[in-house]
């Protein structure tokens, strides 16, 4: 009884005052509890308090590891397994091995001992104690947490009683905590696991659950389980229930804008025969097609309703009616359209060369900038280096350079040669060391316009960043960028300046903590201007598309740098090149740009309202070898575009767009861009009848089905087809006017084995599983005989999954 006291007092103590857990294992306590457990091994009293210290310990995670490294698990199960006959023993044990078990980093471990130790049977047998209400809630609860386990989830099946046991709960216990516990218990051991349908099955498991759900009022979330578990022992599509199917059809009636319990209740639809009650079947349906329209963004909801349409349909061709969209077809006046964000906008002065160069005169008027003195350069470097041949080398270009400031073409040789000498990161912090950075500010400053030696100054700098990036932070602290973005301004036409001005803000602008210095001197105003003076300069082009790329990338400057783009004009100069020029290395630079752009909806409006765009795009696809990158990033750009934007639709449409993109995905492509074009053609004929009606004149049914066989392994294309597939025949919809290119039931037969095929061959993937079960119930609603083609051992293993099951 002693030891019984104390352990009681240590779980009150740990339940009071947790911090108190640190103190116990330093001082030896908890290793003394597990002794008092194990030298008393038959004692209930000791051995439930001691049970007690772990259990109050167990609440928080953070405690587990100490129960870990003592083995308290192992000792608790011991004890429980030694002491079957004490419901008390058995409820605490219970308890801890929940907390435990619902800690994912140690769950496996614990499960593992769970299994080799033999506990299964004891927490089996507890839950037979129905006199002891709180002890079976316990048990179930820990049978349910458990059971997320596949080897745990065999064990229970194998285990002669304990479905029996389960099934007995909810057909005798009132306590609606215990009777949820059991529900969730056998609705997790029949997931994926026929072993265990099977038993539940032949002990009467259906009636007994709807018969628990019907006879009592139960919560929406214990009602969408339930209903998951019947789907799972129905699957076999050999249970006939007029009752359950009545059920079922009050449920979604009463509940028409929950969409989990809608989800559930189409999933027992899915699986029940109908007996022949055709009435009963179009009333079902009429509430499945609610459903769909109704939550039509639920995934889980879209799937299971087609589903459960499918099955109707296979048992009653006769009450298939074409399915009418809830979102009828946009004309193009009624697109909608979206204002642009309010920018302001930089003046023309601002924008200007002149504006820029008197700003920056101001600037040094006012000591902003400063400018090393010659003399304070070339004091340190008097005396010859010694045992450094290659930095005394560096000495001596540099004073001879500045003795002799005026002569430019002698500043530009000593560029020439430091450039030469600058290889290693020791000769880069060499040349900072002798004032190589303060030389070129010096230099630069005295010959601003004299284009040869300001393009090799620039150079310099890249050489020097590019041996030892980090130079880079010398040559923000020197001012150096102020330098850089006067000669781009000073020598705005220079290929040379600017190629090179441009080099040294694209090596900065891979680290985004640079970003903000370059803005400090207004680096992407001038990155702009530079596009703008220079349109026809693919090489200026390319390094100014790369260095937005990378501002873009920044989410901290994103929104900025599109404002920025977009207010000062510069797409336009960015389409014409495209469009102007067909160079592969400006193209993939301007495409991913502009792909960038186009996710925002002010930069979409500004690219979709320039008369050029289109075409532009259009015409990079026609591009013979066109680079990969460059085809993803058009495509996208594209799909951005008309994207819920009818009017963007219809341009594309007018431009021979379809017809372009088929004609482009017939060439043999890399499965990501076959993907992309797809997307494209998908978000073209989704909810667009004309635009339908052009993709079958250029291939239809068996353009989409060629390359959904061509590239099987994809699910991303795979879905995309589906998805197609699904538009062709809501184009077919009565309600949207009759078709000039009906598809035919033929190619629908063959579209519909393939769907099938491939959901089959995807079982697991969402996307594949969602737009297939679309297609099949719009193809069948078109055709209705299809309904003899459909395979029901396909579709009963279609599943949406959500995180580890679904209910």
């Amino acid at each position: 009884s002693v030891q019984a006291v104390a352990n009681a007092f240590l779980a009150e103590l740990v339940c009071v005052h947790p911090p108190s857990i640190i103190t116990m294992l330093r001082s030896g306590c908890l290793p003394l509890v597990l002794k008092s457990m194990d030298f008393h091994d038959k004692n209930v009293q000791v051995c439930t308090s001691a049970i007690s210290v772990f259990r109050a310990m167990s609440y928080d995670f953070s405690n587990h590891w100490i129960c870990n490294n003592i083995n308290a698990t192992t000792s608790i199960i011991e004890s429980m397994k030694i002491n079957q006959t004490s419901k008390e023993v058995l409820k605490e044990g219970c308890l801890f091995l929940q907390n435990i078990i619902c800690n994912h980093e140690i769950s496996s471990d614990t499960i593992d001992l769970i299994i080799s130790n033999g506990t299964l049977p004891i927490i089996v047998g507890a839950m037979s104690s129905q006199a002891h209400t709180d002890l079976v809630n316990c048990a179930s609860g820990l049978l349910g947490n458990l059971a997320i386990d596949d080897d745990i989830r065999e064990e229970i099946g194998r285990n002669s009683s304990s479905i029996a046991i389960m099934l007995e709960i909810l057909m005798t216990n009132l306590d609606e905590d215990l009777s949820k516990s059991a529900l969730i218990a056998l609705k997790r051991i029949s997931t994926d696991n026929e072993e265990n349908v099977t038993k539940i099955v032949e002990q009467d498991g259906v009636d007994v659950v709807s018969g628990f759900l019907k006879g009592k009022s139960v919560d929406k979330d214990l009602l969408a389980t339930g209903f998951g578990l019947l789907s799972d022992l129905t699957k076999n599509k050999s249970h006939k229930n007029s009752d359950l199917l009545g059920f079922v059809i009050s449920e979604m009636r009463n509940n028409a804008h929950l969409p989990q319990l809608q989800a559930a209740a189409c999933s027992v639809i899915r699986n029940l025969s109908v007996n022949d009650d055709i009435e009963q079947a179009k009333v079902a349906s009429a509430l499945v097609v609610a459903a769909m329209n109704c939550h039509e963004k639920d995934n889980r909801v879209q799937v299971e309703t087609c589903q459960a349409l499918l099955n109707l349909y296979t048992q009653f061709p006769s009450i298939v009616q074409p399915l009418v969209q809830q979102e009828l077809l946009l004309p193009d006046s009624q697109s909608p359209k979206r204002k642009r964000r309010k920018v302001e906008k930089t003046t023309a002065d601002e924008q200007g060369a002149d504006g820029t160069a008197a700003r920056l005169l101001e600037k040094n008027a006012l000591g902003v900038k400063t400018i090393p003195e010659i003399k304070h350069v070339l004091r340190p470097l008097k005396k010859a280096l010694k045992n450094d041949a290659v930095g005394d080398q560096m000495r001596l270009i540099i004073v001879t350079a500045l003795r002799n400031l005026d002569n430019y073409k002698l500043q530009n040789t000593a560029c020439e040669h430091l450039r030469c000498l600058v290889t290693s990161i020791k000769t880069c912090s060499t040349l900072v060391k002798l004032g190589g950075l303060k030389m070129i500010h010096i230099s630069v400053n005295q010959h601003p316009r004299k284009t040869a030696f300001v393009a090799e100054a620039m150079n310099l700098l890249i050489d020097l960043i590019s041996a030892n990036p980090s130079v880079s932070t010398t040559i923000v602290q020197e001012g150096l960028l102020d330098l850089v973005i006067e000669s781009m301004y000073s020598n705005a036409h220079n290929l040379r300046v600017q190629q090179a001005s441009l080099g040294i803000f694209r090596a900065l602008s891979y680290d985004f903590a640079k970003h903000s210095d370059i803005q400090n001197v207004k680096g992407v105003e001038g990155v702009v201007e530079s596009m703008k003076r220079n349109p026809k300069k693919f090489d200026i082009m390319k390094d100014a598309c790369l260095i937005l790329q990378n501002f873009l990338s920044n989410e901290e400057r994103r929104q900025e740098t599109v404002d920025l783009v977009t207010s000062l004009n510069v797409i336009p100069v960015i389409i014409d090149g495209m469009y102007s020029n067909k160079d592969m290395g400006f193209l993939v630079a301007a495409c991913g740009l502009v792909a960038n752009l186009a996710m925002d909806e002010d930069a979409k409006i500004v690219i979709s309202d320039y008369l050029l765009s289109m075409k532009t795009f259009l015409a990079v696809l026609e591009c013979t070898n066109i680079d990969a990158d460059v085809a993803i990033s058009t495509l996208t750009v594209l799909r951005l575009l008309l994207t819920a934007n009818q009017e963007n639709k219809r341009k594309i449409a007018e431009g021979s767009g379809i017809q372009t993109v088929t004609d482009f995905l017939r060439a043999p492509q890399e499965v990501i861009v076959a993907e992309s074009g797809l997307e494209l053609l998908a978000e073209m004929v989704d909810n667009n009848a004309d635009n339908s009606e052009q993709l079958k004149v250029c291939g239809g049914i068996q353009f989409v089905t060629s390359l959904m066989k061509g590239k099987p392994r994809s699910p991303a294309l795979q879905a995309l087809g589906c998805r197609i597939l699904c538009s062709f025949a809501k184009s077919a919809n009565p309600s949207f006017g009759v078709s000039t290119h009906p598809i035919q039931v033929e190619e629908s037969e063959e579209a519909l084995k393939l769907v099938l095929s491939m959901m089959k061959s995807h079982m697991y993937n969402n996307s594949v599983q969602l737009e297939g079960s679309l297609a099949l119930v719009h193809l069948c609603s078109v055709f209705p005989t299809l309904t003899k083609s459909l395979d029901s051992s396909i579709l009963c293993q279609s599943v949406y999954r959500i995180g580890l099951f679904s209910h």
